[in-house]
């Protein structure tokens, strides 16, 4: 984060031209105090509907800025441990 925001992370079943939402959820991040764009590590845990896939269809990981100061910036973390973060993953349930 480069300043204070609260991020929205949606993830959308995508099938036969429509989508649904199958989660939704926030968090509040701050920057690092002292840090040079180092990644903030962010794990959670949120339950959703089952969507019934099908070869074809997609899973759509949106997120977005939902609120903040005059102009709240994040940038997804794409470096890993080189920003000592994570790539981004999800983990589905069995």
């Amino acid at each position: 984060m480069l300043s204070s925001g609260v991020v929205q992370y949606d993830f959308i079943w995508r099938h036969g031209g429509t989508d649904t939402t199958l989660v939704t959820f926030m968090h509040h991040f701050d920057p690092l105090p002292g840090s040079n764009f180092g990644a903030t590590q962010y794990d959670a845990d949120a339950d959703g509907i089952a969507a019934a896939a099908a070869p074809g269809d997609q899973l759509v990981w949106r997120w977005s800025i939902a609120s903040g100061g005059t102009a709240p910036v994040a940038i997804p973390n794409g470096d890993g441990t080189t920003s000592g973060g994570r790539f981004p993953s999800i983990t589905f349930p069995p």
